[in-house]
């Protein structure tokens, strides 16, 4: 009786072994070709440039602050348009490559999709006040880069755990303060 249950068991892992052979044999699906190559060093370094290509071009406007219906305020605004479609692409290549939940997993692909979201949806409207202020969180589209660099996640990383500690410091400072500021007015 036991041996039987150990022969069906050796039979069960060798005939797991064996599909597992036949499936790394087979080709990838176009899926995982869109997965690679999305996720290749190449169109990472592409995509990235685009990031800091478009927050410059966003430092620009902000600090040239063109006139409505100007040349620099049309070109800028056919730039945008340029980048806001490329980074709609990118995104919809993103998810269609890390089918859903593994897109959705990611916290970085949320803040993707909301920036592009709210650039299309940005799309053809005037830029009154709210448009502006809802425009400025395409600037967001810049940390993708914390996403990528592992040096620059390491620094974002140190400085979110210190946090706490300085807040510490700053409290300790506070009181002292305080105490000094008591003292001060009680003897002058």
């Amino acid at each position: 009786d036991e041996r039987e249950d150990w022969e069906r068991v050796l039979r069960d892992c060798v005939g797991r072994a064996k599909a597992a052979e036949i499936a790394a044999r087979l080709p990838p699906t176009w899926q995982e070709n869109l997965s690679d190559k999305y996720n290749s060093n190449i169109s990472q370094t592409i995509v990235m440039t685009l990031v800091v290509v478009n927050f410059c071009i966003s430092i620009a406007e902000a600090e040239l602050v063109p006139e409505p219906g100007s040349q620099l305020d049309i070109t800028l605004e056919s730039i945008d348009l340029t980048f806001t479609v490329i980074f709609a692409i990118e995104l919809a290549i993103n998810l269609t490559a890390h089918w859903f939940w593994e897109f959705w997993r990611n916290s970085w692909n949320w803040l993707d999709f909301l920036v592009v979201l709210v650039s299309l949806g940005s799309i053809g409207t005037e830029a009154g006040p709210t448009i502006k202020i809802i425009r400025i969180l395409r600037a967001f589209h810049v940390m993708r880069l914390i996403k990528r660099l592992v040096a620059l996640r390491m620094i974002v990383a140190a400085i979110a755990s210190s946090v706490i500690p300085v807040a510490n410091v700053f409290f300790l400072l506070m009181l002292a303060t305080l105490v000094y500021a008591i003292l001060g007015v009680g003897l002058f």
